[in-house]
């Protein structure tokens, strides 16, 4: 048994980070009204409830990556960075790409997905790393 160092607090931002990371994104904004017309959305049917299960899930996410940059012995912003991108290549980016191979997905929301989760891996992996 390996013994995993994980800074809680670490991860608690990284979740909070990464969820204003796709708060931003998914807004009119950016690339909110192409998405939501690409895919037909109107909008959520409980904003609260999509914006506290999406924070849950990107916490569990950081603690993910937390564990993955401790295993990997990765210390430093970069290095963790560099972990959460190697996670996006490895299992976001290839199975995000499934949907648009066999339900015809448009691409472009693919594309705009899929740079929301390079963004926040990243950036989330460079949070966990921090040794602080």
């Amino acid at each position: 048994m390996c013994d995993i160092y994980i800074n809680h607090w670490a991860v608690l931002i990284a979740g909070v980070v990464g969820t204003l990371i796709g708060t931003f994104w998914y807004s009119p904004v950016a690339f909110g009204k192409v998405w939501m017309k690409l895919l037909g959305i109107t909008g959520p049917k409980s904003v609260a409830r999509s914006y506290i299960l999406g924070l849950l899930s990107t916490i569990v996410l950081g603690y993910a990556l937390a564990v993955a940059v401790d295993i990997a012995g990765v210390v430093g912003s970069l290095s963790g960075a560099l972990v959460g991108v190697l996670a996006w290549f490895g299992f976001t980016a290839t199975v995000g790409l499934a949907p648009v191979l066999w339900e015809g997905k448009p691409f472009t929301v693919y594309l705009i997905d899929m740079g929301y989760y390079l963004i926040s891996f990243a950036v989330m992996g460079a949070i966990v790393a921090i040794r602080f």
